[in-house]
């Protein structure tokens, strides 16, 4: 096998995981208010410079504050964004895309579900949410990314395809209809600079991947 090819393997693998890790990211900071350990996290300048990297800015004050009453702020305005009791945003594609508002367990619900059979992914154990959840959803485009990874890594590269091509079945299908404008929603209604930064984190990751979805479409499809 040539050099080239080598890197160029080497080159997608990496890719998947870095994009794996930024839908993981997502997917934890929606699922639940952020707790003191995952906030440590964000601050330490591991983290926090990416973010700043990528334009990303969360306040002058974010790494300064008291934990505790940072902590205090982000779950009340993860409270107010998610559950109400009013004007809040309802993270669920059922909701979403359904028609007359749409009703949590709907059909989008039970799409997720049976995708999730079909390539063996399962909730984390301490999830309790529906499978049209946005973190669930970004979750399951995080392990699709995974197993990519993992294919362009070991001896069997050519199933790297397949994993592709589930990504743009699920991405098309669930969460590139409604994954971008939700998080614009969040921008909008956020309190905090920390749930604005990350709505709009979220709308712009997705809109590029969609874009790198569709070239990669185009490049298997060429001749």
């Amino acid at each position: 096998m040539c050099p080239d090819h080598i890197s160029k393997t080497d080159a997608l693998a990496k890719s998947a995981r870095m994009r794996a890790g930024v839908y993981t990211f997502l997917a934890d900071i929606f699922l639940r208010p952020l707790s003191a350990s995952s906030l440590r996290r964000i601050r330490s300048s591991g983290f926090f410079r990416p973010l700043l990297g990528i334009g990303v800015g969360l306040g002058e004050d974010f790494c300064s504050a008291s934990e505790d009453v940072l902590l205090d702020e982000l779950a009340i305005d993860f409270t107010q964004l998610f559950h109400g009791p009013r004007n809040h945003i309802v993270p669920y594609e059922s909701v979403q895309t359904g028609t007359d508002g749409g009703t949590l367990n709907g059909q989008a619900t039970r799409r997720v579900r049976d995708f999730m059979d079909e390539t063996d992914i399962s909730l984390k154990q301490d999830c309790r949410e529906l499978p049209d959840h946005i973190s669930v959803e970004f979750e399951v485009m995080a392990e699709l990314l995974r197993r990519e990874a993992e294919a362009l890594e070991g001896p069997q590269r050519n199933a790297a395809g397949y994993w592709e091509t589930r990504q743009r079945e699920f991405f098309d299908h669930h969460l590139g209809l409604w994954g971008p404008k939700f998080g614009k929603m969040v921008t909008e209604r956020a309190a905090t600079v920390f749930y604005r930064e990350l709505g709009g984190l979220m709308a712009n990751f997705l809109e590029v991947e969609k874009s790198l979805l569709c070239r990669q479409l185009d490049d298997t499809a060429s001749p």
